[in-house]
């Protein structure tokens, strides 16, 4: 919940601080602006951290009296470990304006190697901590508060250094960053209004389903959206990239960028999403061990997972609308959908149950990822909306969906039986070869080949010159 609250706080602040430094690579801005921005940013952050570190006290206090239930723990190590944590999200909420810098750098691999890092020492040190020494909650908090203090000083070091033109010392220039201010606002409101659609299922599902039901859809829904999150790494690299094309005025580049990486997206996830949604009954049963779930529970497996690919595919093209500034149109199009959205998962739960919760959210992603799409499509001023739907949707789907079927129909008259995850990866290889060929020319297949023969060889060739 902290987290969450956290979340809510950082508005768009990284996303905003993400795009200014990719206009500032672009020139488009100069050193004192991306500089006042940053410290301006900054302070915003240390300032709420402090206030989350200065509600600690009261809330942990009232949580820990009126709240929880325990035995084992007393009063008093149950409000010092909500301090504790209340501590640790407040040292961990500016980093993601830091990390949001080396985005916008595109320095996308020093990033993530240091996420990789510190998430390894903070929770791997607190994990052997309890496991070994000393199994205690208070001592699991105390040592990721430790580690998250180091992250947090040496990635704003990383950061500030990161370019030679970032100036920590540079007096606030307030006239210059009301743009940036009111675009992270913007974006800030776009992703409360997001949380809330993405949770309003599970919201309604544990209100109107049983227990039982509701504990099925949201392990249907942890796998779905594990799903889904395989487009926002894809998202995040090509956004800086897109800003900065357009403050270059490379229209054509982009719309070949673009394309790229939606396509690449669709490479990524739809085999998946086909190979799972054909066995999804075998692979429910698989997973939980039992093959007494219920007819209705396997349907709505397959349907959200159908609705994770098309939740993937929205990234892209959200990240190209923000890069044109034409975020109100995404808060248009939410206030519109959050009320008619609400009320047809309403009445698709109480008449289809667990099937129409999923069924709902399938709507939701397949008209959102349709309506980004075609703004994205008309904000590249590209008219052929229908034929580019067509061609680079709608084709390689269906292709894909009927490979899908076929090698499962196949596959049914097997003997003996596969393995549910040889079946699988028996389906998942071969529609991925058939997407490949639907989506991509045969220049294009070859051109991306011998970039990823040069790659591996060039990568061998660095490790023999270091050893």
């Amino acid at each position: 919940v902290i987290q969450s609250i956290a979340t809510i706080l950082e508005l768009g602040v990284p996303l905003a601080i993400n795009k200014a430094v990719a206009r500032f690579t672009a020139k488009e801005i100069d050193t004192e602006e991306i500089s006042s921005l940053l410290k301006v940013f900054e302070m915003f952050f240390v300032g709420a951290a402090l206030i989350l570190c200065l509600l600690a006290i009261p809330l942990s206090y009232l949580l820990a009296e009126n709240w929880f239930v325990f035995s084992s723990l007393t009063n008093q190590k149950v409000f010092v470990v909500l301090i504790c944590i209340f501590v640790l999200v407040a040292f961990r909420f500016p980093i993601g304006l830091y990390l949001g810098v080396l985005a916008g750098l595109q320095k996308q691999v020093q990033m993530n190697g240091l996420n990789v890092l510190f998430a390894t020492l903070r929770l791997g040190s607190a994990g052997l901590l309890i496991a070994f020494w000393l199994p205690d909650i208070l001592s699991f908090f105390v040592i990721q508060i430790f580690f998250s203090l180091i992250e947090l000083l040496v990635i704003r070091k990383i950061a500030w250094n990161s370019h030679p033109d970032f100036r920590i010392d540079m007096i606030v220039s307030w006239d210059s960053i009301k743009e940036h201010v009111s675009f992270a606002i913007n974006v800030g409101v776009i992703t409360i209004l997001g949380i809330v659609l993405l949770q309003l299922d599970k919201l309604l599902t544990s209100g109107f389903l049983s227990l039982e039901e509701f504990g099925h859809y949201s392990l249907i829904g942890v796998i779905g959206l594990g799903l889904m999150t395989i487009g926002y790494p894809v998202a995040a690299a090509s956004f800086p990239n897109f800003v900065k094309l357009i403050a270059e005025n490379k229209k054509e580049e982009l719309k070949r960028e673009y394309f790229l990486f939606f396509r690449l997206v669709i490479l990524m996830v739809l085999p998946i999403t086909v190979s799972l949604a054909v066995f999804s009954q075998s692979i429910l049963e698989f997973y939980m061990q039992s093959e007494s779930l219920g007819r209705a529970v396997y349907n709505a497996f397959f349907l959200f997972v159908i609705a994770s690919f098309f939740g993937s595919l929205r990234p892209i093209s959200f990240g190209l609308i923000l890069a044109y500034n034409q975020q109100k149109k995404v808060i248009n199009y939410y206030f519109y959908l959050l009320p008619s959205y609400s009320l047809i998962l309403f009445l698709l739960i109480n008449s289809m149950s667990i099937v129409g919760a999923a069924l709902g959210f399938l709507l939701m992603q397949l008209v959102s990822v349709v309506v980004f799409f075609v703004i994205a499509i008309k904000t590249l001023d590209n008219n052929k909306v229908p034929y580019t739907l067509f061609r680079i949707f709608l084709v390689p789907i269906g292709l894909c969906c009927l490979a899908a079927y076929v090698l499962a129909e196949m596959l049914s008259f097997r003997v003996p039986s596969f393995h549910v995850i040889t079946s699988v990866l028996v389906v998942y290889f071969p529609t991925l070869m058939v997407l490949a060929l639907a989506l991509y020319s045969r220049t294009e297949i070859i051109t991306g080949t011998s970039f990823l023969l040069n790659l591996r060889r060039n990568s061998r060739y660095n490790k023999e010159k270091e050893y």
